[in-house]
């Protein structure tokens, strides 16, 4: 995941002003904070992995905690 998909989420959160992120297929089983900050830009952002095995089908979300709240979420097959 950090190779093409980085590149293109911090081209449009930093370009155009994305306020939320989802990315599908991550295929990584391990996502710290480090990550995601770093991924973004900024620290002042959430986010939840839906982890699976061996990154196939997962899928994370992050969003800038100015623009969005968090209340709750719910994973699943």
């Amino acid at each position: 995941m950090w190779g093409t998909k980085e590149n293109y989420v911090k081209h449009i959160v930093a370009k155009e002003g994305a306020k939320f992120v989802c990315l599908q297929e991550t295929k990584t089983t391990s996502i710290s904070d480090h990550k995601c900050f770093s991924l973004w830009g900024d620290n002042n952002i959430g986010w939840v992995h839906n982890e699976r095995d061996n990154g196939a089908g997962s899928m994370l979300s992050m969003w800038h905690k100015e623009k969005f709240n968090y209340d709750s979420h719910v994973m699943g097959n």
